[in-house]
């Protein structure tokens, strides 16, 4: 089987993991950086030598064959990752700062998987944790209407699996959000804006999920 095409579109660089670090008395968490569908670590350059540049150990997972195999599958590779980054810093446990999918599937790994009691703090950006339309996951390749058969064999043929599962209605988001957004333990930030093209229509939150506090188009609940 082949691969996705967003698989196969040329990365924009590469951010290698550097076991030797560890976390601090002041920056105790090692932070994990999860990127979005059809992405790779190198989306990630900037901020990883930022946060580095603060102190931060932080770690980068390649999985998912660029992130288009179902989201249930990458969950499961992230989560093995994130113990053995535990294993390695002799942290208790991580914060997850997810692009886009990387968000949802944090959420799925939390929830599903039991890697609550692993997550410190989930910083979601622009994450459609309650799915986006046809049109918005399409933006980047489409610019006027197209027929939703036309559109869903676009999606799968460059996405993978993981494109229709972020559709709003999808059987995935269905079932992570039956009930509620958020389990106790964690912190939860997510970020979006209400001008993004792709999350469409955003919705970084539901408003009847009681962990959540929305401020504008910032939505956060603290840490323990």
């Amino acid at each position: 089987m082949s691969k996705p095409l967003g698989a196969r579109v040329p990365t924009r660089g590469w951010v290698e993991d550097d076991w030797r670090a560890a976390p601090s008395a002041q920056r105790p968490w090692p932070v994990v950086l999860v990127h979005g569908t059809s992405a790779s670590t190198g989306d990630y350059m900037e901020l990883a030598r930022e946060l580095r540049e603060l102190g931060w150990a932080v770690f980068i997972p390649t999985y998912g064959n660029r992130a288009t195999n179902p989201i249930e599958d990458s969950a499961e590779q992230v989560l093995a990752y994130i113990n053995q980054v535990l294993h390695a810093t002799g942290a208790e446990k991580v914060i997850i700062v997810g692009h886009s999918q990387g968000g949802v599937l944090a959420r799925y790994l939390i929830k599903r998987l039991g890697g609550a009691s692993k997550v410190k703090h989930l910083i979601s950006l622009s994450s459609p944790h309650h799915g986006t339309s046809l049109g918005g996951m399409l933006n980047v390749l489409v610019n006027s209407e197209r027929s939703a058969d036309f559109m869903i064999r676009m999606i799968n043929n460059y996405f993978g699996p993981a494109g229709m599962q972020q559709i709003v209605g999808s059987d995935f988001l269905t079932d992570l959000n039956a009930d509620g957004d958020t389990v106790p333990g964690p912190g939860y930030t997510c970020l979006a804006t209400r001008t993004d093209t792709t999350v469409s229509p955003p919705s970084p939150a539901s408003s009847t999920a009681p962990a959540w506090t929305t401020v504008g188009s910032r939505t956060t609940t603290p840490s323990p």
